[in-house]
């Protein structure tokens, strides 16, 4: 599989983020399974993001400019980090 990410890709994220139904709800279907600390790994744009339970959350993109754009709209926690080469 390419991990070559292209502005299609982009595109494709921006329309799933703001799908704001279906973020809702596939939240509400794990909301069950959250504990008091969440890691959401490769949170983009935060289409998710946005719906967690007010807890202890921390976001991660592993590329830059979502990594600054999910400080600049979160107030969570945020890492840049690459789970494929470390563990947060």
């Amino acid at each position: 599989m390419s991990k070559n990410w292209t502005n299609s890709s982009h595109k494709i994220l921006e329309q799933a983020t703001s799908l704001d139904r279906y973020n809702r709800w596939v939240i509400s279907i794990f909301k069950t399974y959250f504990g008091k600390n969440i890691l959401e790994v490769g949170s983009g744009l935060g289409g998710l993001s946005q719906y967690f339970p007010k807890t202890n959350v921390t976001l991660s993109d592993l590329r830059s400019d979502y990594f600054k754009y999910l400080r600049t709209r979160f107030n969570y926690k945020t890492l840049k980090l690459n789970i494929e080469k470390e563990s947060p």
